[in-house]
């Protein structure tokens, strides 16, 4: 089926239709339009550009099997620096950089249910098969555009079987709303006595966007609105934290058994995370968000220390949400990029990209 799919003759749709013929869904008919409209390449000054400061990332932190460390933490791979890596290649449109960390991550990190396991050490492989579900959403979609754009029907067979798992296993009702569970196991109301834990940093609106049109079966629209709205609720309170508890789904609460309890280096990802959605409650959103974190990202600790994050590689998160609100363009220096830490090295580098694609006039450019 994947060699099908390669063949430039065959239309995207009728990949899509045959992928998913004999699964139990059906990929929604407005999958292609998505994917093209999300899988276009930037323009070639841009990538000549950003191809020079992924070149420094890939050399500092992506390991010749396509493993991407963290070696400010021992030289843990995460699924989620697997997915960050897939994502900053793609946006490079460097197939071969693509396929490698793919590889790594399909050969080691893959579950028989197609989610993939959130922690793997260097000589001791995965140690812990439980999942990291916004690593699971940022896989599958990217997957999903890097088949569009680079005609791989392998790809798009992967993205679809675990856009399917993530809604079948991973979006629950709570309360009349849906949630997206940040793992299979350790979250839900039998685990947590203030259940369930969620983490509102693991709502990518862009990925939701996708695997919602990959499992159109399953509620990912409902899901994207429920995080908006829990995100501005818990803003509004003061509660926004790394990990939430939703036993009074109206009053977010901070996890109480789920460290760490700040907002800490989860939590700030949600200013990126809000630049692809839209919308009056985006709106409400992203201007509390830019209240608490002008003219830097902080971290709030639960013993009450605040600290500013200075990388750059938060800074240009904390200039994206201002310019979206005030209309400034984020600061030129900020363009000078260097790898620091892997984590704020990744969050720049797609930063980047988030900004040339989905908000342009946030460019200090005449």
């Amino acid at each position: 089926m994947a060699s099908f799919c390669k063949r430039l003759a065959v239309s995207f749709i009728a990949c899509v239709a045959a992928l998913t013929a004999s699964t139990d869904q059906t990929a929604h008919a407005d999958v292609a339009p998505v994917l093209d409209e999300m899988s276009r390449p930037m323009g070639p000054q841009f990538l000549h550009w950003y191809r020079g400061h992924f070149s420094a990332f890939r050399q500092r932190y992506m390991r010749i099997d396509g493993r991407i460390v963290d070696p400010e933490n021992g030289g843990v791979t995460h699924s989620e620096a697997q997915a960050y890596g897939m994502l900053i290649a793609f946006i490079a449109d460097e197939p071969v950089t693509f396929e490698q960390i793919w590889r790594f991550t399909k050969t080691n990190l893959r579950r028989p249910d197609d989610l993939f396991a959130w922690r793997y050490m260097p000589e001791r492989g995965v140690t812990d098969w439980n999942n990291a579900t916004d690593a699971d959403l940022l896989i599958a979609s990217t997957l999903a555009l890097a088949a569009k754009r680079w005609n791989r029907g392998d790809y798009l067979s992967q993205a679809i079987r675990t856009a399917g798992t993530i809604g079948r296993k991973l979006l629950r009702y709570h309360e009349g709303q849906v949630l997206l569970m940040p793992a299979i196991e350790g979250f839900d109301r039998r685990s947590q006595p203030d259940g369930p834990v969620v983490n509102l940093s693991y709502y990518n609106f862009d990925a939701l966007r996708v695997v919602g049109a990959l499992a159109p079966r399953y509620p990912f629209e409902r899901a994207a609105d429920t995080g908006v709205a829990l995100i501005a609720l818990a803003l509004e309170q003061g509660t926004l934290s790394d990990w939430n508890a939703l036993e009074d789904v109206d009053r977010p609460t901070v996890a109480r058994k789920v460290e760490p309890h700040e907002f800490g280096y989860n939590a700030i990802r949600i200013g990126y995370n809000l630049m692809a959605r839209e919308g009056p409650s985006q709106q409400s959103a992203i201007a509390l968000f830019h209240r608490m974190n002008s003219p830097y990202l902080i971290r709030r600790t639960a013993d009450g220390v605040v600290t500013e994050l200075r990388d750059p590689g938060y800074r240009i998160i904390a200039d994206m949400v201002r310019c979206e609100v005030q209309g400034t363009v984020v600061d030129p220096a900020l363009f000078d990029y260097r790898p620091t830490t892997y984590f704020a090295s990744a969050l720049h580098l797609m930063a980047f990209g988030q900004i040339y694609q989905r908000r342009p006039w946030c460019l200090p450019i005449s």
